[in-house]
């Protein structure tokens, strides 16, 4: 759990902010890898092989794409505090909200 989003691995389900969150099996995946390390860069390489089960190729975009579908359903699901960040050429992190 951090701020308003929370995982259960043994159920494979996310919320935010008690909000039943519809995630793909990938997107889930990417999710825990960035919410177990909230501040620090997880490389596009890293969340390949452990959302998609392989390495990543010259100029493959899937991670990104991902990426960007879940930052959009975080934000439908009225997450508002943590965000995902890119950093060029390295990878996402997973910023934590200011918990008011």
């Amino acid at each position: 759990m951090l701020g308003s989003i929370e995982l259960d691995s043994r159920t494979h389900q996310a919320s935010v902010a008690g909000s039943a969150l519809t995630l793909t099996g990938t997107e889930f995946e990417i999710l825990k890898s960035l919410l177990e390390t909230p501040g620090e860069v997880v490389s596009k390489e890293q969340l390949s092989e452990r959302a998609l089960g392989r390495r990543l190729l010259p100029y493959d975009r899937s991670i990104d794409t991902h990426i960007s579908n879940l930052r959009g359903k975080l934000e439908r699901a009225g997450n508002r505090n943590e965000t995902i960040q890119n950093q060029r050429g390295v990878g996402y992190l997973l910023i934590p909200g200011n918990e008011s």
